[in-house]
């Protein structure tokens, strides 16, 4: 098992390679799986990278992210990335797409839905009533290699 980050932190429970936020200095294929987990609504330009994500697999992808059908879910959404990762100078592009254009995005990466899960419990008490309904989803994702 091995991170990637863009920036270092701390506090790390494994091995974490720190990159440049586009190219993995990792083998094509050389993976397993990849998991990116809270990371394409950071990215300025997102395709690039997934597509360096099927490059460094010969196994799934599995994404959690942000999911966004509203103008209402978009301002929860940078309001709580705005307060959860300002201190960390994490950029914030604030791009939070609907299901479709993770789907357009998805399928023009190569990549195809084998499981979606919008049913996540992220907050408790009476946050998800407020603000947690689909602003987060966990799909996992075949890579489709042509011959």
């Amino acid at each position: 098992m091995l991170g990637a980050e863009v920036l270092l932190y701390r506090s790390r429970q494994i091995p974490v390679l720190l990159f440049d936020g586009e190219h993995l200095p990792c083998p094509s294929q050389g993976f397993d799986a990849v998991m990116l987990v809270d990371v394409i609504h950071h990215l300025s330009d997102p395709i690039p990278f997934l597509l360096e994500a099927v490059r460094v697999t010969r196994g799934p992808i599995i994404i959690k992210d942000h999911l966004a059908a509203t103008a209402v879910d978009r301002f929860f959404l940078a309001a709580n990335d705005w307060t959860g990762n300002i201190p960390s100078r994490v950029p914030l592009p604030f791009r939070y797409w609907s299901r479709e254009e993770w789907h357009d995005a998805l399928a023009s990466a190569g990549l195809r839905v084998t499981n979606w899960r919008e049913d996540l419990p992220m907050y408790r008490g009476w946050a998800p009533w407020l603000r947690g309904r689909t602003l987060h989803f966990l799909a996992e994702l075949e890579v489709v290699r042509t011959k």
